[in-house]
């Protein structure tokens, strides 16, 4: 390897979503960014931030630069909705208003970092870029190292209590629609009885990663405790989380354990956001749809919706449609 080489090899590559309505600035920060001798920058380009939700469903992003007065949402609105769609992904405020107000609110609602466009020099940029990265991804590694289940490897109850009090927070200052199911495998301790702790465990981790399994990224999986399992499904009415919901039902009754020596299935409930709703209301309800859902002879999926108990079945909600992603609200 030649000397050239080497050092283009060292050079950090980052994947960029630049949100800027204006083609001229742009244009202006594509071309500081490519004169950086730190970085070598894959810039996407887009005008609005419905742009770039529809984005987010194809590609993924290591950093996103956001202008705050784009057309269809001005201000730190704009933070906390691209913070409830890609919420591992930093955000560099890049915007022509210098006020220090505006500065430490764009902090508050999440951005890890904010320049005033009239102080933008290649090298501060390249740098605050990289040091954005550097800061979120030893905060998600910090995160995901407290809110792990060791066992399954999805998040534990500390995560789901603090996803869903996320959600309720995003639902109560800006109106986005969130779902939580609660699922639990059935006739549990007869396995344990019957097969032994060991296979027990393993049952666990079978389930685990077929609930999980095609999981959008803004889903929230996570070991509720001992057998059971939640899902926390961001910008999801009840439409598409009986969807979601009852495939996991149906991959879980579809998996095997213990060599093939058994299947295993599971009984959910289902509930998604309504006006009054607390962290704890939403979740007490999609229990006692579960508990609903075993009484009906388990093996099912059962919604909570407008105080009534509803079977959510293949022809209501048909596993072959495909959901939609985060950005959809249908």
């Amino acid at each position: 390897m030649t000397p050239q080489e080497t050092q283009t090899s060292d050079i950090q590559t980052i994947r960029l979503l630049l949100i800027e309505d204006s083609s001229h600035d742009a244009e202006f920060i594509g071309a500081m960014l490519e004169r950086s001798p730190e970085i070598f920058v894959k810039l996407t380009h887009l005008a609005t931030l419905a742009e770039a939700v529809e984005a987010f469903k194809k590609e993924t992003f290591d950093v996103i630069l956001l202008d705050l007065g784009l057309p269809d949402n001005h201000g730190t609105d704009a933070i906390a909705l691209l913070r409830a769609h890609v919420p591992e992904t930093p955000i560099v405020v890049l915007t022509g208003d210098e006020r220090n107000e505006t500065a430490i609110n764009a902090i508050d609602a999440g951005a890890q970092d904010y320049l005033p466009k009239q102080h933008v020099v290649g090298s501060l940029l390249s740098r605050m870029l990289t040091h954005s990265i550097a800061r979120q991804n030893r905060l998600n590694q910090a995160n995901t190292d407290a809110l792990i289940d060791s066992l399954t490897g999805l998040g534990n109850r500390r995560s789901f209590d603090s996803e869903v009090e996320r959600r309720m927070h995003d639902f109560n200052r800006h109106g986005f629609p969130f779902s939580v199911a609660i699922l639990d495998i059935d006739h549990f301790k007869k396995i344990n009885d019957k097969w032994g702790h060991t296979v027990g465990d393993e049952a666990l981790k079978v389930v685990a990663k077929a609930i999980a399994f095609q999981g959008r990224q803004s889903d929230h999986f996570a070991r509720y405790g001992g057998e059971e399992f939640g899902v926390v499904m961001p910008m999801t009415p009840i439409e598409g989380a009986q969807i979601a919901a009852l495939r996991c039902v149906h991959r879980v009754k579809e998996a095997v354990v213990g060599e093939g020596k058994f299947s295993v299935t599971t009984s959910g409930g289902l509930a998604a956001v309504m006006p009054g709703d607390t962290t704890l209301s939403i979740v007490e309800r999609a229990d006692a749809a579960l508990y609903e859902a075993k009484r009906r002879g388990r093996d099912r999926l059962v919604k909570n919706q407008d105080g009534e108990f509803h079977d959510v079945t293949a022809s209501a909600a048909p596993v072959t449609e495909a959901r939609p992603d985060a950005g959809d609200s249908a």
